[in-house]
């Protein structure tokens, strides 16, 4: 698996797709739980979030990180809630977003 890229002290441009461009966001409730769930990852983790876009098949977020690690346990942790929340409000089973999230600088 190619190594995602990541650079210390710079914001990193992270995103992520839905499998088979699958539809996540429909109604504004949709929205307010991925903002709600990432304003604790936030808190959680001690990153920097300078943006957030939420499109309706796919995520993209600039965040600040301390390490490598820390951003990858900050993007996982929100995407492990939001698609058990997703899931269980819909009757749906399985992963929501493709196998990882990307990052470039």
């Amino acid at each position: 698996m190619k190594a995602r890229k990541y650079k210390e002290g710079v914001f990193n441009h992270i995103y992520q797709r839905t499998i088979n461009k699958f539809n996540i966001f429909y109604d504004l409730t949709d929205y307010l739980v991925y903002y709600t769930i990432c304003s604790i990852a936030v808190q959680k983790y001690d990153v920097i979030v300078l943006g957030l876009g939420l499109m309706i098949d796919h995520i993209h977020m600039l965040v600040i990180s301390r390490s490598r690690a820390v951003l990858s346990n900050f993007v996982s942790y929100i995407s492990s809630v939001f698609v058990r929340e997703y899931n269980s409000s819909i009757g749906r089973q399985g992963p929501l977003f493709e196998e990882r999230f990307a990052s470039v600088t």
